[in-house]
């Protein structure tokens, strides 16, 4: 799926957990954007409003919204 900035785009990262992501920038390996919902993973929380950065290879069942 192609998305641009400014899409709000949903998807599952690593392990299967929802992420909903406002894009600021994409390439062809990684999307970096400022979340809108807070991400708990194994290691690691992000909170809402965070800017951050994802593998593409890592991102499933994109939408956008």
């Amino acid at each position: 799926m192609r998305y641009k900035k400014g899409n709000r785009i949903s998807f599952r990262y690593k392990g299967g957990r929802k992420v909903v992501l406002l894009v600021t920038y994409f390439d062809d390996k990684c999307t970096i954007g400022d979340l809108e919902s807070a991400y708990i993973g194994k290691n690691e929380e992000w909170s809402i409003g965070e800017n951050k950065s994802f593998n593409n290879r890592e991102m499933q069942d994109i939408k956008l919204i």
